[in-house]
């Protein structure tokens, strides 16, 4: 079997029926829904599809609904994708294996998009091309850096090796650095591209960047050698994901270093001309089409809250544990 595809979902199909018709391929692969709760009427619709479920009636969590998948299937290519997650185009398979069979990568993952229309889901649009941006850099540096749980692309091999998924809050910040140990080769396919979901309501954006700030909290106690030993992609990528504080504080440095004529509007100036700077020739680099006021509202809105609230919260949980009821811990 060349390819595995896994989808984990709870309670509902989602976007599972889409991506089960966007999946084309020449060659031999597999569909395994890994299922906690479905409904009678959704687990017929699988077994219609002829597709592999594992189903459970209780909450297993992503990372145990994942790993039964993976006990299920043959494939040389694991494809995790989310249920809230579907394929660009039916190239989706193609794309990957070819780029597979060219590059022959450990670890990889590709063009992951926001969904939707609302002023919340085109900004965060935004805030994902700066994290593809990364993935772009990491692939140019032939390093490994955290992936996307959203579309996670991995050789059987490399996943074997690197014992699988761990128990953790963010599973794919996790098997990022756990597979830095390893001498392995990461690959950002431009070429498969996928729709996923993100939050309408700042409620709900709480409640998702919570678990990931909380988790990547644990990650990094858990993690610190991995972080260190591989510095330079690391800072990189994190500079790449998150350009307004590093340029801030670079430009800062600037600052202090050659003069004291400039006041802190100066200095945040040249940080969003900077960051607005690179964000439009990433921009044109990936073909990702953001508008300019969508560009404008994550350079003085959006990013600024972000970074402030990001930095706070992963030192806050650093200190204390959060409690997390969501599906996927």
């Amino acid at each position: 079997m060349d390819i595995s595809v896994i989808i984990p979902t709870y309670e509902k199909l989602d976007k599972i029926p889409k991506t089960l018709e966007a999946l084309c391929f020449d060659g031999e692969f597999e569909v395994i829904v890994a299922g906690d709760k479905l409904s009678k009427v959704d687990r017929n619709f699988l077994k219609r599809k002829r597709v592999k479920t594992t189903f459970s009636d209780e909450r297993r969590g992503k990372v145990r609904a994942m790993t039964d998948a993976v006990k299920m299937s043959s494939g040389k290519l694991l494809i995790f994708i989310d249920s809230d997650t579907r394929p660009e185009n039916r190239d989706f398979l193609k794309n990957i294996w070819k780029v597979y069979t060219e590059k022959n990568f450990d670890l990889a993952t590709g063009k992951l998009m926001i969904e939707g229309s609302s002023f919340l889901e085109r900004t965060i649009n935004v805030e994902y091309l700066f994290m593809n941006t990364a993935f772009f850099v990491t692939d140019k540096m032939k390093k490994v850096m955290p992936v996307c749980g959203a579309l996670l692309i991995m050789s059987r091999k490399t996943f074997n090796k690197v014992g699988g998924f761990s128990d953790a809050v963010v599973e794919d910040l996790d098997m990022g650095f756990k597979v830095s140990r390893f001498k392995v080769k990461f690959g950002y396919i431009k070429e498969a591209g996928v729709f996923t979901s993100s939050p309408k309501k700042l409620k709900d954006w709480w409640t998702q960047r919570k678990r990931w700030w909380s988790g990547a909290a644990q990650t990094f106690k858990g993690s610190r050698k991995d972080i260190i030993r591989n510095l330079p992609s690391n800072t990189a990528s994190a500079g790449t994901y998150y350009p307004l504080p590093t340029v801030s504080l670079i430009s800062i440095f600037l600052v202090m270093l050659f003069s004291n004529q400039f006041s802190l509007s100066h200095v945040l100036s040249i940080a969003a001309f900077l960051a607005g700077s690179w964000m439009w020739w990433m921009n044109k680099v990936l073909d990702w089409g953001i508008s300019l006021m969508d560009g404008l509202s994550y350079i003085f809105l959006y990013g600024p809250m972000l970074t402030v609230i990001t930095i706070s919260s992963i030192l806050y949980f650093s200190i204390k544990k959060a409690n997390i009821t969501d599906w996927k811990v």
